[in-house]
């Protein structure tokens, strides 16, 4: 076993920043084992571990044990001679570049115990600026009130978050058989100073997911009910002005009704809405049978045109541009499924989540392309100069040159798969930076997929927003922290404020 002394790697941290941790074993003063993280105490240990001797030689084996120690057996004593040689070897190759990493000012509280940023690469710092922290504004356990959206509006410095499935005994939710989703907005007036509101709008648009900016509304996915006339899954348009007028722009793929839509991503260049649509509902049991496969959806509310940009998903789910918008992310969190057939979904009335790792769990990235095609048919002259199609025996005047510009996915790559959790939200900043709420916080990666830093939040995180400038939220279904970042980092367009523009120009 590993002795005190030789403690795997320095804490490159002043209490504020940590670097990541490996798992380590020692023994307590009992002389039981304690496997712990190495920016950790165990119970019986109350002193900090020993700074890194970069390239030292091994302590002595002949050094005396401390009370309550036994020496292991031989097969013990060679594993544990192999890792601590592995531990040395890769504990120097950290030293290379930690010894340049420089710490900053003194912590300031943060709502999370310990060292909540965590440090893969040099670059994540000047992500986080000289004083991040993150804050705890709302924690309401009394229902998963804070799941998805994540949309903020600038004009209002409002951000809109969306339920989880809620169980509702009202008559009018009976279609979804007594299950809701509600959309909160937090209008704040500084950092901490905040009211916070249910949207209610004049029609009925039970069951929303998430959404994005889009002119000076919003656009919402309706996951839709079991009944499909009434309650339509499909892709909405919201007023950010009370009484929140919505009007649906889209309700079904050619006649085929959608499966439960659950983000969407609007691309500046045309307006255009792109959204993914698993088949979570019909596995919560608010929707029926699947009639499409799960695809990601590209939408043009200008033409109407709908059209089906990528396959192959277990289950779709987050969605957005990089700030270029040269390249779309779409999740596959097919690892997570729910049953409604278990005793505790008898219960509660609500789905149970159920988690298989062995299934995908993972970031894909895609390289959008513009391409044109021309329109080709049977053209007779005209005497205007002009072409003269002639379609069914009538004759249609056209342009001497018609073509129709087309957006396409190609390229689809593994961007990332996080170790923790699944990605159940995505959000990029302005200089291509990635980031994603999983299983143990927010996890960022650079726009060629290293993890380059962790934002560690007990509970995982469901929800992800860019505010302002060096601004950010976090939400995980009963609790809302902000972070404080770094004054240069922005959302990118499709997700945050910038996305104000859609429609407007750049």
């Amino acid at each position: 076993m590993l002795s005190p002394q030789r403690t795997p790697r320095a804490e490159q941290s002043n209490g504020y920043f940590k670097v990541r941790p490996k798992l380590i074993e020692k023994r307590n003063s009992k002389g039981h084992k304690v496997s712990f993280s190495d920016t950790s105490k165990s119970s019986g240990d109350d002193a900090p571990p020993k700074p890194l001797k970069i390239n030292s030689a091994p302590s002595s084996r002949s050094a005396s044990p401390r009370p309550g120690f036994t020496r292991p057996s031989a097969p013990a004593r060679k594993k544990s001679t192999d890792a601590r040689n592995w531990h040395t070897i890769n504990r120097q190759n950290e030293a290379l570049w930690l010894e340049d990493i420089p710490s900053p000012p003194s912590p300031t509280p943060s709502s999370h115990p310990n060292k909540p940023f965590l440090i893969y690469h040099p670059s994540f710092l000047p992500l986080l600026g000289t004083a991040p922290t993150i804050t705890l504004l709302l924690n309401d356990t009394r229902a998963p009130y804070f799941h998805s959206a994540g949309i903020y509006h600038a004009p209002t410095s409002t951000l809109y978050i969306t339920s989880n499935l809620i169980s509702s005994n009202s008559p009018s939710h009976a279609p979804s058989a007594n299950k809701k989703t509600t959309v909160t907005k937090l209008t704040f007036y500084s950092p901490t100073d905040f009211t916070r509101d249910i949207v209610r709008t004049p029609e009925k648009n039970p069951l929303i997911a998430s959404g994005a900016n889009y002119h000076d509304g919003l656009v919402l996915c309706a996951q839709g009910t079991m009944s499909n006339d009434d309650d339509p899954a499909g892709i909405i348009y919201m007023s950010v002005s009370p009484p929140h007028r919505t009007s649906s722009l889209i309700r079904d793929f050619h006649g085929r009704p959608f499966n439960s839509p659950k983000d969407c991503a609007v691309c500046s260049r045309d307006s255009s809405i792109w959204f993914t649509d698993p088949m979570y509902g019909f596995e919560k049991g608010f929707r029926a049978k699947p009639s499409l496969p799960q695809h990601v959806y590209r939408f043009d509310p200008t033409t109407g045109d709908i059209r089906v940009v990528a396959d192959g998903f277990g289950r779709p789910n987050a969605i957005c541009f990089s700030g270029d918008e040269n390249t779309l992310y779409v999740t596959d969190t097919d690892s997570v499924h729910y049953r409604c057939d278990t005793p505790e979904a008898r219960k509660t009335g609500l789905p149970t989540k159920v988690i298989d790792t062995t299934k995908a769990s993972t970031i894909y990235a895609y390289t959008v392309m513009n391409a044109s095609t021309s329109t080709t048919s049977k053209m007779a002259p005209a005497s205007t100069g002009t072409a003269v199609a002639i379609v069914n025996g009538e004759q249609h005047t056209l342009p001497s040159s018609s073509s129709m510009a087309s957006t396409f996915l190609t390229n689809r790559r593994v961007f990332a798969f996080p170790d923790n959790g699944s990605p159940e939200c995505l959000a990029c900043d302005a200089a291509g930076n990635v980031y994603a709420g999983c299983g143990d916080g927010v996890h960022v990666w650079s726009a060629g997929g290293v993890l380059i830093g962790k934002v560690l939040i007990e509970g995982g995180v469901t929800g992800f927003c860019f505010g302002g400038s060096g601004e950010a939220w976090a939400w995980g279904e009963d609790k809302v922290w902000r972070i404080a970042i770094g004054g240069n980092v922005k959302g990118a367009v499709g997700k945050g404020e910038e996305n104000l523009k859609v429609g407007k120009g750049r």
